[in-house]
């Protein structure tokens, strides 16, 4: 298979995979509900491509679109609510990979990835299942304090419900996985926490906050490029050099990209 260089790729514009991508960018757009930062989410992205095969970051670095603009606005299901998630994410997996294939355009799987990256993430944010907790900004607050300390954990390639297209399943199960620590902002007391809002950035990293913070960022991570993997794997991207194997387990990025001054 040979795919064409991206940027010799005007005449696939009009495939109408590129107006799925386009719209699902439309209906997902931020009301003011609270999220995680930017910073967090762009760590995310950036962790979820050192997972990716060579060829895709060398891609991304060359002729993928900026992440900021499409990874940094969150979607607009405050509550949970996974039926948005679910139709655009569907889309990709219907269109993406034929456009990869049978259109040689790999244009509409760049795009999809910051774009459905930045759904995933949503999915993991614990706050947006406790929407009116006073807890939302000093837990954000409290993670960007800790961002450097959190690992780059990765839960491996397989997961056997997206793997056979049980995407609603998929997205369901990891809402109600988030959803489980929404206690914590109701009663934080109950989670080891304290209940002033004010005093949860200062806290360090033997909180449970740090458990909260860490564990939905990684997952998050894990969720973005087994996404990413499938798709590509659909599109029949080659998957030489995977930074991982392909069994199950649980890896560790030896490299740390946003801990390079302190040697990690």
């Amino acid at each position: 298979m040979r795919f064409i260089n991206p940027a010799k790729q005007s005449q696939f514009r009009n495939f109408p995979a590129r107006w799925v991508l386009l719209a699902g960018m439309v209906l997902l757009i931020p009301n003011g509900v609270s999220a995680w930062p930017c910073r967090v989410r762009l760590r995310a992205y950036r962790d979820a491509l050192l997972w990716m095969p060579p060829i895709v970051r060398r891609l991304v670095r060359y002729w993928g679109p900026k992440p900021e603009p499409i990874v940094c606005p969150h979607t607009s299901h405050a509550d949970g609510d996974t039926r948005d998630a679910i139709q655009t994410l569907q889309q990709y997996l219907d269109t993406v990979p034929v456009g990869m294939y049978e259109q040689r355009n790999l244009v509409v799987y760049l795009e999809m990835m910051p774009a459905a990256a930045r759904i995933l993430l949503d999915l993991r944010d614990p706050v947006r299942y406790a929407p009116s907790t006073p807890y939302a900004q000093a837990f954000y607050a409290y993670t960007m304090n800790h961002l450097r300390e959190i690992p780059v954990l990765f839960y491996g390639y397989p997961d056997p419900l997206l793997e056979r297209g049980s995407l609603k399943a998929w997205i369901r199960r990891a809402a109600e996985q988030t959803r489980s620590w929404s206690p914590a902002f109701q009663q934080p007391a109950a989670f080891g926490l304290p209940e002033t809002p004010d005093a949860w950035p200062s806290l360090d990293f033997r909180s449970p906050a740090f458990a909260m913070a860490a564990l939905n960022i990684q997952h998050a991570v894990t969720d973005i490029v087994r996404f990413w993997y499938v798709l590509w794997k659909k599109g029949h991207g080659s998957l030489r050099g995977l930074p991982a194997p392909t069994r199950p387990g649980i890896y560790r990025m030896r490299f740390h990209v946003l801990n390079t001054r302190r040697g990690r």
